[in-house]
């Protein structure tokens, strides 16, 4: 295994949902949380982990649960008491409108004198959604497939859903019941870490009757802190990434004159044509980033990868690519910049066996991009 492989795995480990929420609620300031009943509530990539790390601790005094993921949260809880969902992501689909439904329900449910914890990562707002009236699933759908394609970034992508959702926007707070007590814990994937931007913000929103608290227990900062701990003299990049892919590849490409490590960490965006490939940002990046350095005389390796396991709408993480790649996929016949203008990096990052697939990782906290030079 490459060893940036090995040390974006440790580090990608150390912000996994499961153990963040053992490890918060094992301090001792915490620790007598779960002596009282209390119900669950589960959103977004990472929820299946999440509750996982909550119901280690809790689940002799938990009365009720919801959970939401994209992939099956079943592999993570194994609780009667907590009924799971699996929904669509990026774009949601009917499961992602049945889940929006279910935890309307869960949370109208609730006794007045609740207390509830809630869990939410990113992609929440894509797994739960209740349409606005006049609204239809195509329309929505249709909607979501314009905001990926168009170059905006998560924050703008999420003030047009919550603009429309009847939940989003701090539109679920208002249906708890006045009277109960929510303690939020996030794991963030955006920049600054606004609640009100992660999943929409769900329960974004002032409340004077609500007794809630917001905590959060990972964003992309930290994925990179523990990152420099296995590649100590990396430089890192100090800037939140969140510019477009190609100037991206020119800032790497720069980086790539002078030998050692360097570490970013973000989000860059894209402007997707008509009609694309396989493939994400990270895959994208990966091939970019190899096209401009194919003529480059000194060794070079690149790891772009989504913290959450998934690029895109593929569920292959991302990429590893170094200065073969180019003259290897030329030599099985490709196009290179076809490949790049059509988004299809993730079938040609498969024919030259760069692609990286982790599956479920149980964190979301962006992406990272690691280039060594010798």
């Amino acid at each position: 295994m490459s060893n940036l492989l090995s040390a974006a795995s440790r580090a990608i480990a150390s912000c996994r949902g499961d153990h963040l929420v053992a490890s918060f609620f094992s301090a001792d300031e915490q620790a007598a949380w779960f002596t009282e009943p209390w119900y669950l509530i589960a959103v977004g990539k990472a929820a299946g982990a999440m509750a996982a790390g909550a119901l280690r601790l809790g689940h002799k005094t938990l009365i009720s649960g919801l959970v939401v993921s994209k992939t099956d949260a079943n592999d993570w809880v194994n609780d009667n008491k907590v009924s799971c969902y699996q929904a669509g992501h990026p774009v949601p689909n009917e499961a992602s409108f049945v889940a929006g439904n279910a935890l309307v329900q869960f949370v109208t449910d609730l006794p007045a004198h609740a207390k509830v914890l809630f869990l939410l990562s990113g992609g929440a707002s894509a797994l739960v959604e209740v349409l606005a009236d006049g609204m239809d699933a195509d329309t929505w759908q249709g909607l979501t497939r314009q905001w990926l394609a168009s170059g905006w970034d998560i924050t703008r992508i999420n003030q047009e859903r919550k603009r429309l959702s009847q939940i989003k926007g701090g539109r679920l707070l208002s249906q708890f019941p006045e009277s109960c007590t929510i303690l939020q814990l996030v794991i963030s994937d955006v920049q600054g870490d606004d609640v009100a931007t992660i999943g929409s913000g769900l329960l974004a929103g002032h409340s004077e009757q609500r007794k809630m608290t917001s905590i959060i227990l990972a964003n992309n900062q930290k994925l990179l802190s523990e990152l420099a701990k296995s590649l100590p003299n990396a430089k890192m990049m100090p800037q939140f990434v969140c510019c477009s892919v190609e100037d991206l590849a020119q800032e790497i490409v720069s980086a790539s004159r002078q030998s050692g490590c360097t570490i970013w960490g973000g989000e860059p965006v894209v402007v997707l044509p008509a009609q694309v490939g396989r493939g994400g940002r990270m895959q994208h990046l990966a091939i970019w980033v190899a096209w401009l350095l194919r003529d480059n005389a000194s060794p070079w390796q690149l790891l772009a990868m989504g913290s959450d396991g998934s690029d895109g709408a593929t569920e292959d993480a991302g990429a590893l690519v170094n200065q073969d790649s180019i003259r290897l996929a030329q030599q099985l016949g490709w196009d290179i910049e076809h490949t790049l203008a059509s988004f299809d990096a993730g079938c040609l990052l498969e024919d030259i066996g760069a692609l990286i697939t982790t599956g479920d990782t149980g964190s979301n906290v962006n992406d990272m991009m690691i280039l060594e030079c010798e």
